[in-house]
């Protein structure tokens, strides 16, 4: 990618570090925004809400300059996701129940 994270990229993945050396964030979002991963049952929905946490084995969750991409379980099956900020619209630490929304 040939450009820097934009202000709301930079306020989201900060926002998600903070809530991950916490515990367990719980990211919602638009799975119709381009670019975003996850299984096909999920891509037309309206919202999505997916848990995001350091502490699940094998997720390798990384939290990179312009997504949040983990390996998740999906009823039994993982999934490699990948989701790019710009479908982000709220971020809630699960132990605090701290939201945060993004216009």
């Amino acid at each position: 990618m040939t450009r820097f994270p934009t202000v709301d990229e930079r306020r989201k993945r900060t926002r998600l570090e903070q809530g991950l050396s916490k515990g367990k964030v719980l990211v919602h979002l638009d799975p119709r925004h381009s670019d975003v991963e996850v299984p096909e049952a999920f891509r037309n929905d309206p919202a999505l809400a997916l848990n995001f946490s350091h502490q699940f084995p094998f997720a390798n969750t990384t939290v990179g300059p312009f997504s949040i991409d983990a390996f998740l379980s999906f009823g039994g099956e993982r999934f490699q996701c990948s989701i790019p900020y710009g479908s982000v619209f709220c971020v809630t630490e699960v132990a605090s129940n701290d939201a945060t929304w993004f216009p």
